[in-house]
């Protein structure tokens, strides 16, 4: 038929990704939320809103199912608190105490 566009046979199981995805991995997903939350001035009784942490997880290359899967890794690990509105989380006053990098928290479970 005139006007139609030829069909491409390719697999989405044969594509490959151009560059790396630094953060599929849910731990280091996880290590960059709390990162990125730990910088955001908290509002009322330091609830920090989940859309000032979700754009800047995008922005550096998450997905939203990487960001999912970084909120509950975080919060399986006691690393924030996700209210169950799910409108935004709280660190936990431990980790609002040290850097990030030198917490106890990331240590090995």
């Amino acid at each position: 038929m005139v006007g139609q566009l030829p069909r491409l046979n390719v697999s989405l199981a044969t594509m490959k990704y151009t560059s790396a995805r630094p953060l599929a991995d849910p731990e280091t997903g996880a290590r960059k939320l709390v990162e990125i939350a730990s910088g955001i001035q908290p509002v009322q009784d330091g609830r920090v809103f989940i859309e000032l942490i979700n754009v800047p997880f995008l922005k550096q290359g998450g997905t939203g199912e990487q960001f999912s899967a970084a909120v509950a890794l975080a919060q399986e690990r006691g690393w924030l608190e996700l209210h169950e509105s799910g409108t935004y989380v709280r660190l936990p006053a431990q980790m609002l105490a040290r850097p990030i990098r030198e917490s106890a928290a990331f240590g090995p479970d």
